[in-house]
């Protein structure tokens, strides 16, 4: 990706391997963004180009072309999984993402995404058995069976991920479905300024889009924003923003309301992660 400045306006153009994202995937994608857009939610403007797409293929690469978005990020060097600097970023974050859902909920496209890399939604949380779908990804993955054929999954984890399963699939299976974010954390979003008073310019960066719920992207932004799961590596204690956490929720509540599938959420954030990880150890072997 790159910035690059055209008189006095910047524009922001991203390149993509074809084999990760087709202009077709992509043009899915900025769909679901202008939809956004004339719903009053702050994402980027994307270019067309004359003959009216929004992405195109050269060679073995898409292009796709953007506004500079609005804003500063002050989380530009932040990883996921580290808590905001301020609780009062996470409220208005809480805010936003449920400004988000309730903009997408009449968004008319039923088909999910068209994209097979590096995708994230709630697909093994809505079967059955998830030791099963998790087995059949995997047989019908070239790329996961190579990198299986050697090892084999650990059955303690295998058992404490079915029974968390078990509490949460029946609700997963019923919730209703929208388009979702699915990577809304602090380095997604652009503020005004870098203080604890900054409002939300844009959010950024829908590549993880796609046709889940609203219980489903709540549960991977915590996952993301309020849980460092990367100090386990350092020891046993596990960090929680607890007042960050607070009032991320309190806001989307106040926002979107209470909804009766919100007593899975502690469940839920347990094993929320498990479809985009899956697919992150596809992408990458």
């Amino acid at each position: 990706a790159l910035l690059l400045q055209v008189n006095a306006q910047i524009f922001f153009v991203k390149r993509s391997s074809r084999l990760f994202r087709s202009a077709q995937d992509l043009q899915q994608e900025h769909q679901l963004i202008r939809y956004l857009d004339a719903q009053g939610i702050d994402v980027p403007k994307i270019i067309s180009a004359h003959h009216g797409a929004t992405a195109v293929e050269l060679g073995e690469w898409s292009y796709e072309v953007h506004e500079k978005a609005q804003g500063v990020d002050p989380y530009a060097n932040q990883l996921s999984w580290k808590p905001f600097f301020y609780a009062e970023h996470a409220a208005k974050a809480g805010k936003k993402l449920a400004e988000l859902h309730q903009a997408a909920k009449h968004y008319p496209v039923t088909q999910g995404r068209s994209a097979e890399q590096l995708i994230s939604n709630q697909d093994l949380l809505e079967s059955e058995n998830i030791h099963l779908a998790i087995s059949h990804r995997i047989q019908n993955s070239p790329a996961l069976s190579a990198y299986f054929a050697d090892k084999v999954l650990d059955e303690t984890w295998l058992k404490q991920l079915s029974s968390v399963h078990s509490q949460i699939k029946s609700t997963m299976q019923q919730v209703p479905k929208i388009w979702t974010h699915n990577d809304f954390h602090a380095s997604n979003l652009l503020w005004s300024d870098a203080t604890d008073a900054a409002e939300i310019t844009t959010v950024i960066d829908f590549g993880l889009a796609d046709r889940c719920s609203a219980i489903y992207d709540l549960a991977v932004a915590i996952e993301r924003n309020f849980i460092d799961w990367l100090v386990l590596a350092q020891g046993p204690d596990l960090y929680i923003d607890e007042a960050g956490l607070t009032a991320f929720i309190q806001a989307y509540i106040e926002q979107a309301g209470f909804s009766p599938e919100l007593h899975i959420l502690p469940e839920l954030i347990k094993i929320v992660h498990s479809d985009f990880a899956l697919s992150e150890l596809e992408y990458f072997a």
